[in-house]
This record gives C-alpha cells, sequence and structure tokens, in this order.
C-alpha cells in the first residue's frame, strides 16, 4: 500500500483489517530472502547422509566426534549442533534440523545415544542432542575406563618390543595421537609436557637409532642458551626425523632388491 496516495480513511482501514501490530515489522527483501533460502535448499542437493559414519562403540567416541564435526562443517551445517546459533530463517533450520536428525536416528546406534535421540523425535532439536551426548560421554565410566586403557599402554609400550610392522615414523605419530585422545577423554589428568616427553623417551629407548635423538635436542638446545623445557609436538620432532630417514632407507632398500 502506497500511504501517499492513500486518504486518511483507506490508511486507518488498512491499519484496522490488514495490519496486525502484535507482529514485528519485517522489510520486503528479508521475507523474499527467506522464502528464497529454503527454496534454493530444496532444490540444490542435499548434503548427503553417507558421508557420516555410524557411532555404536563409546571407545571410538573421539575419532567419531572429530569426524562427525568434520563432516558438518564440509557441508555447511555446524550451526545444527551449536549453542545458541543465530538463526536468520527458520523454515530452511527446521529443514535441515529435519535432515541431520535422520542422520543422528540412523547412524548413532551405541544405546545411550540412541535414547538420547529418541526422546528428540518431536523437535528434532539436534542441537540439545548433540549437547546431552558430549556431557554423557564426559561421565561415563566407559570413557573412564578408555583413559585407563590409553594411560596404561602409553607407560608399557616399547617400540622394540612391539609386534609393529608399520614404520617408525607411524609408530611415533601413534604415540602422538595416543597421547592427544587421552588428554580429550580426560582432560582433568592432561599430561604435562615433561611428563609426556619420558614418556616417548621410554617408548623410544630401546630403539639405537631413536635413544639418542631426544637427548641429543636437548644438548643442543643447552648449548644454544635455549631452554629444554618444550612442547610435547616439539618433543616428538627429532626422533620422527630420525624414524622418517630409517624408514625412507628400508624403501629404498626393498625397491632395489
Amino acid at each position: 500500500m502506497n500511504a501517499q496516495t492513500r486518504t486518511s480513511a483507506e490508511f486507518k482501514g488498512f491499519r484496522a483489517t490488514s495490519c496486525d501490530p502484535a507482529q514485528p515489522i519485517v522489510p520486503w527483501w528479508k521475507m523474499t530472502a527467506k522464502r528464497e533460502g529454503l527454496s534454493n535448499w530444496n532444490k540444490s542437493i542435499k548434503p548427503n547422509a553417507r558421508d557420516f559414519k555410524p557411532f555404536g562403540e563409546m571407545n571410538s567416541w573421539i575419532e567419531h566426534k572429530e569426524s562427525f564435526l568434520v563432516t558438518l562443517e564440509v557441508q555447511n551445517l555446524t550451526h545444527l549442533v551449536e549453542k545458541n546459533p543465530m538463526v536468520h530463517d527458520d523454515d530452511l533450520d527446521n529443514a535441515q534440523r529435519k535432515f541431520l536428525f535422520k542422520v543422528m536416528k540412523d547412524d548413532f546406534s551405541h544405546h545411550e545415544a540412541k535414547s538420547i535421540v529418541k526422546k528428540r523425535t518431536k523437535d528434532k532439536d539436534t542441537r540439545s542432542i548433540w549437547e546431552e551426548l558430549c556431557e554423557f560421554r564426559d561421565r561415563s565410566i566407559a570413557a573412564a575406563m578408555c583413559a585407563d586403557i590409553l594411560m596404561r599402554h602409553l607407560a608399557d609400550v616399547e617400540l622394540h618390543k612391539a609386534n609393529w610392522n608399520r614404520g617408525q615414523g607411524k609408530f611415533v605419530n601413534h604415540c602422538k595421537v595416543q597421547k592427544n585422545t587421552f588428554d580429550e577423554i580426560a582432560p582433568d589428568s592432561q599430561m604435562s609436557d615433561p611428563h609426556a616427553a619420558r614418556m616417548l623417551h621410554n617408548v623410544v629407548s630401546g630403539t639405537p637409532n631413536l635413544a639418542p635423538a631426544l637427548d641429543q635436542c636437548r644438548q643442543a638446545r643447552k648449548a644454544a642458551g635455549s631452554s629444554i623445557c618444550v612442547s610435547f609436538d616439539e618433543h616428538c620432532t627429532p626422533p620422527s626425523e630420525q624414524a622418517q630417514a630409517h624408514d625412507n632407507a628400508n624403501t629404498r632398500t626393498k625397491s632395489s632388491c
């Protein structure tokens, strides 16, 4: 309605019959964008549910959580598990939540995860489902048991005694991944850098080409006037480099044979 071309009586009639003072005034371009958002999402190729991996064992939670969040990010759906996101299009948000709820219902086969999903069948609130599932994982006995197993593994494993045939470099990286996994599972018992460095030294102490790597690095840093207290990732660098050189030499030898 163009108010400039209408009489006072016509404008009062419009206010009394067509305008709802209880509803917020929304510019036309926003209403158009809102309709186009859902329409475009419906017309486009929807995110592929097959990209999401099944979740059945609590011991694999860390790997599943990382994979799940990465897949959401790739498909531009991260906002569906974020707390209090800015929702500009309710219709589009509802449609996307229905899609992700279907994924959760199909792929979350762990008994507690299935129970959490089932409670949200009506509202399909994927944000609440994800928040409750993360809280359950943090306080679950299975997570504590998994942390204990990782700690025993890192404390006892030695490369020269382990039945490992995938290269020294992959073994050092394996220990690094297990240490980071332990820190994430048990945030109240995270390993300090000195503790983790001693653990790594114990792991490679019986391997001739890797055992001196950490000590040589410390001696070089001390001679240069630098602190020998470095992060765990920096501690992993010397044995990783030595391991890579060893693996490359073995690869060349096998190739020549």
